[in-house]
């Protein structure tokens, strides 16, 4: 996975969700975008690009005081991956999360974007990222080791791309 391209836009009054399709439609040359839920089957959840040539991602920065100040979305190409997905929170990358075993930002964005590529998002149980040169790898439990890069978004926002390899 060499290349993965980044857009985000502030979320003011536009709904989020059309806010991240429009930056998404930009980065996949006017692709059509859907959502369906994998749970429920209902119109949210990942993106979905027509056309098959990248996969999308799609992730909402909140305030201090939770709410949503901007949307980062990232494609890859779908060669020879499964599974992508992407992360963004507000913060310093060594800033604390609080969270039992995730010390820092980067490691909680990075658990988060990995457990979007699997596709089980949280509900994948203990994750742990481990950094191997320029990128890293994850593990969720009982999944494939998935592979991730830390990318430069806007400012103060910590962001990272996370893919599962074929």
């Amino acid at each position: 996975m060499t290349l993965i391209r980044l857009a985000w836009g502030p979320v003011s009054g536009e709904p989020r969700r059309a806010v991240a399709d429009a930056l998404l439609r930009e980065l996949a040359a006017g692709a059509g975008i859907s959502r369906v839920c994998t749970r429920c089957g209902g119109d949210h959840g990942a993106p979905l690009i027509d056309g098959g040539r990248v996969r999308g991602s799609a992730s909402y920065v909140r305030d201090g005081r939770g709410h949503v100040i901007a949307a980062v979305v990232a494609v890859a190409p779908r060669q020879g991956i499964s599974g992508f997905g992407i992360d963004a929170q507000a913060g310093e990358p060594e800033d604390p999360t609080g969270v039992d075993g995730v010390p820092t930002l980067r490691d909680w964005v990075r658990i988060e974007a990995a457990a979007k590529a699997d596709g089980r998002l949280l509900r994948a149980g203990a994750a742990r990222a481990t950094t191997r040169g320029e990128g890293w790898v994850a593990a969720l439990d009982g999944g494939q080791p998935i592979h991730g890069r830390d990318l430069e978004g806007p400012p103060g926002v910590v962001v990272s791309a996370a893919w599962c390899p074929t």
